[in-house]
């Protein structure tokens, strides 16, 4: 271990044995040793169930203040670290390799050239980690280790090696085993019997000499003593423990040494025998297994007084207990000092279930009794020695209790477990130790609902689980909090790999088997915080809400305040709950109709965002629906309610292209009319919604007559005196889209030429600068692009004025912007329009571009997104390579838009054009059929004089050549 700083000198030691192989003594030296040189920088023991000796919580820190006091130089950098990095002294967000390499490795190192000549004079500093292998945290350990190794890799020069001693796990076995950096040590192939004879025979003298017996010089004998060395089998703490059975003074079986010496002789030669031998004669003792159990599975050591109290006995039947056994544990000489075990490996047969038979130690009475005291701690009864631990460990031992039973001992244990719960109901945290339960205890009354059944058809299983005990509401409210909160039990069931994954149950199966198996009124009850559906609502829990409902719960329940479930959804903002309860016949009261009013429109505000905007929008049609039957006709508020409806169907028939929606849009606001007569107030706000419902109608259909009262409409707002310039600028852009579509679908020159006046005096009223320009400039650019389709003569002009327009209109709403979507559609409409007219590849490259840049700008199934399918496909069919991409598009465009939508017929000219191009690559005459029989579909619905029929009847001329 000294060495030199030489390359090839490895900076790590491992000494390596099987259990009692004095590692912890070679350890214990070696520090001893480099301390008295000045050269030990830190040591650190670890021991398994010891607390903070038992895992890294408290490791590099230990380590890193020993090592500044070690070597003085380290303390400002150590120092330094921390304040630049606070939670390096914490776990939780640092790991442990990086503690060790900013609290130990770089330090040492970074002081290396001020000791250089004292390091190789003396030698390099010496950190002694003794028993690696009992610190819980495996992964960490193992990752630290390869940190180590890939450290002094970096830095060989560190003056620093490492003594480490383990028993052979796999975790640190394959990352030390192979490095250059570690030299090997195996203790047995060291520990000679000469060596446990020494030893034995030392110890023999003197316990002897303190016993008050005296035995013969020669006893035990020779051939003793030799059978002795070979039943140790090289073990140092094997044979410790052999002869403090041997001269127990107080054993239970009232033998001498002598008398004693042939039954040692004659156990299994290892742990095992040595252990069953030692408390088989003291099984009898009260409370034994109980006392055991607490010692061996204590998450941090117990005094005398603390197992007592856990456990509920006297402090004398501990005593009594670890008198009897004090070869195996180590005995304090007061009630508050812990209780400690000679060696761990008492641990490892304890715990193990084929190794320790009527021994194995369960954390029964350490769960029971910790969640006993934390209960009556919290009924203000005074604080014991016990507290603390059971405030620290209480949940630990109750989890892996309950992980330790099967089904069928959980449902013999189920009426102690629940009986304990219960009475611990009050403690503010047993939310927590109900989570622990609750996967099992739902088991049970699955069992036991299962057993039911099977009874009442006549088919017994063979042992049908124990009735459950009665339980109180309080508990059975507590149960049912858990169902809402799946996440935290269903955590524990899935770390038990021994279930099957076709065990898993959401919870809605538990709340079926809740509400088939509880007789009483519990879960269309009321408790303190509402009922189980006002509980569903407030976490949004709709799949539980259903489920209620289904069950016959009230949708209308009150909780103690008075507020409805559907109230409870409105106030935690749970859409989709509310939705439920309203299709289950939930009712609003006179009290909730300013809340629900409000938040229908909120909804309605923030429906354009993807993936909730359907369903929110859908709510807030049925919240005023609602809502309605409080503002019947004649109330003051009546009309106002029905323009919200109008509003919203109208926004979801423009998202899914609804007709029905529309229509019902356009009947309410002619109601609203007839009672806004001229004069009246909000005629004009009334006369906007009528025109623009009107318009959408007529897009949707076609419908002439729609299109021309919406423009008659509109026409009539801009007679009104003197509207404010912004206000007309609407009225005008809204009138020239009119005018716009009613020329597309006439050819009438004179209506675009119209829109193209109207919506340059929008511009007007629109300079640069204004927030609204770039809508003002694509609906020109839209109205001169139409213009170049009607009139041939004005093509050349019109179609480079409409690029030129939509380009300046693009500039105004930069990537990001909700509205840029649209713009790029119109650009790429144009562009494809300046292709067909000139060939210009660059026109179609960049409208392929632009699409694909507009498709994911507008929600899934909008009309946009719809359109700008279409289009896409459209320039991708011009392109060979694309045709499959076209072909694909095209067909989902024609899927999703509406078989009433007046575009419909050109998404299926554009699909029959890409099968007739296929069909002409590939020969296929199955896409020729289809490109037929769709074109004929296109015909039937195509209007007689719109402006693109044309191509409609040149790809049906086409299609009739073959």
């Amino acid at each position: 271990m000294g060495g030199s700083l030489f390359f090839s000198n490895p900076h790590i030691m491992w000494i390596y044995g099987y259990a009692g192989c004095g590692k912890s003594a070679i350890a214990q030296e070696v520090a001893r040793h480099f301390a008295g040189e000045n050269r030990l920088a830190a040591a650190f023991f670890f021991f398994r169930g010891a607390g903070d000796r038992s895992r890294i919580t408290r490791f590099a820190t230990t380590v890193a203040s020993q090592v500044a006091a070690a070597i003085p130089g380290t303390a400002p950098i150590i120092e330094m670290a921390i304040r630049a990095n606070p939670a390096l002294l914490q776990t939780k967000h640092t790991s442990l390799a990086d503690q060790f390499e900013n609290l130990i490795f770089r330090p040492i190192n970074s002081i290396k050239w001020g000791n250089v000549a004292a390091s190789i004079r003396n030698g390099p500093f010496l950190i002694v980690l003794d028993g690696v292998d009992e610190c819980e945290d495996r992964e960490e350990v193992g990752v630290f280790i390869d940190r180590m190794i890939e450290f002094f890799d970096r830095k060989p020069r560190t003056p620093l090696r490492f003594l480490i001693t383990s028993r052979v796990e796999n975790h640190i076995h394959q990352r030390l085993h192979s490095s250059k950096q570690v030299c090997l040590l195996d203790l047995v192939e060291h520990t000679s019997n000469e060596d446990i004879m020494s030893a034995l025979e030392a110890a023999i003298t003197k316990e002897s000499q303190s016993c008050l017996l005296t035995y013969a010089k020669s006893w035990p004998s020779l051939e003793d003593k030799v059978k002795l060395v070979e039943h140790i089998g090289g073990s140092y703490i094997f044979m410790t423990t052999i002869l403090k059975s041997l001269f127990d003074t107080s054993g239970a079986d009232g033998l001498t040494p002598m008398e004693r010496l042939p039954i040692v002789l004659s156990m299994s030669p290892n742990f095992d025998g040595l252990y069953k031998a030692i408390l088989e004669p003291c099984q009898h003792l009260p409370h034994f297994l109980d006392i055991i159990s607490a010692i061996a599975l204590a998450l941090e050591p117990l005094s005398v007084a603390q197992i007592a109290h856990i456990l509920k006995v006297g402090t004398v039947a501990v005593i009594n207990v670890i008198i009897h056994l004090h070869a195996i544990f180590q005995i304090p000489g007061d009630d508050r000092t812990p209780v400690t075990l000679w060696h761990t490996s008492l641990r490892d047969f304890l715990c193990s279930r084929d190794r320790a038979g009527p021994f194995l130690a369960n954390h029964r009475a350490l769960g029971y009794g910790c969640l006993s005291i934390l209960a009556a701690t919290s009924r203000g009864l005074p604080e014991s020695p016990a507290t603390q631990y059971s405030t620290l460990f209480a949940k630990k031992h109750w989890t892996r209790f309950l992980g330790s039973m099967d089904g069928d001992t959980f449902d013999e244990e189920f009426w102690d477990v629940t009986t304990c719960l219960q009475k611990a109901s009050t403690v503010t945290t047993i939310a927590e130790f109900h989570f622990c339960v609750f996967d099992k205890l739902l088991h049970h009354l699955e069992r036991v609902a299962s057993s039911t059944n099977k009874r009442g058809g006549g088919a017994l299983p063979p042992t049908p689980p124990a009735p459950s005990p009665p339980l109180t509401q309080g508990f059975k409210w507590k149960v049912l909090y858990m169902v809402f909160h799946p996440e935290k039990w269903q955590a524990l069931r899935a770390a038990r790999a021994a279930l099957s994954s076709t065990d898993v149950q959401g919870p809605c199966h538990w709340v079926s088997l809740l509400l088939e198996g509880w007789s009483d009124p519990v879960l269309s009850g009321r408790n303190e915080g509402g009922s189980c559906l006002h509980s569903a609502c407030r976490l949004g829990r709709e799949d539980i809400a259903l489920l209620l409902l289904q069950h016959g719960v009230d949708p209308n329940i009150k909780d103690r305040s008075g507020n409805t479930a559907l109230r409870t959804a409105c106030h935690n903002d749970q859409a989709a709950c509310a939705k439920i309860l309203l299709d289950h016949g939930a009712k609003a009261s006179e009290g909730d109709v300013p809340v629900l009013q409000a938040w229908s429109v909120r909804l309605y505000s923030r429906s354009g965002a993807v993936g909730r905007g359907a369903l929110e929008l859908g709510v807030a049609i049925c919240l005023l629906r609602e809502l309605l039957r409080h503002r019947p006709p004649g109330h003051l508020e009546h009309a106002i309610f029905l323009g919200y409806l109008a509003l919203y169907l109208n926004l979801r028939s423009g998202r899914s292209g609804s007709i029905p929606d529309i229509d019902e849009a356009v009947r309410l606001t002619r109601g609203i009319l007839t009672h806004r007569p001229p004069g009246h107030t909000e005629r004009t706000k009334s006369l906007w919604n009528l025109a623009a419902y009107l318009h959408w109608r007529s897009v949707l259909t076609c419908s002439t007559p729609d299109m021309n009262e919406a423009i008659c409409f509109l026409r009539e707002l801009l007679e009104y005196p003197a509207p404010e310039g912004s206000e007309r600028a609407v009225y005008l852009l809204q009138l020239a889209l009119s005018l716009y579509w009613r020329s597309v679908r006439s050819g009438s020159i004179s209506d675009i030429n119209e829109a193209i006046r109207l919506t340059t005096e929008v511009l007007e009223h629109r300079p640069l600068g204004h927030p609204d320009r770039a809508e003002a400039l694509q609906g020109l650019a839209t109205a001169v692009n139409c213009r170049a389709q009607i009139s041939g003569s004005l093509a050349v002009v019109d179609v480079d004025k409409a690029v030129h327009l939509c380009r300046d209109a693009l500039g105004l709403r930069p990537p990001g912007d909700a509205k840029r979507g649209s713009i790029l559609h119109s650009l790429c409409l144009c562009l494809i329009f300046r292709f067909e007219a000139r060939q210009n590849v660059h026109d179609l490259n960049e409208a392929t571009s632009l699409c694909r840049e507009a498709l994911p700008l507008h929600p899934p199934g909008s009309d946009y997104h719809i359109r700008t399918l279409r289009t896409l496909a459209t320039v991708l069919q011009l392109q060979p390579e694309h045709l499959d991409e076209a072909l694909e598009l095209s067909r989902k465009s024609v899927s999703l838009i509406c078989s009433a939508h007046s575009d419909r017929w050109e998404h299926l000219m554009t699909l029959a054009s890409i099968l007739h191009r296929r069909y002409k690559r590939s020969g296929a005459v199955m896409d020729l059929e289809e490109a037929i029989t769709i074109c004929a579909k296109a015909m039937a619905l195509c209007p007689p004089k719109h402006i693109r029929r044309h191509k409609l009847l040149a790809l049906q001329a086409n299609l009739a050549e073959y």
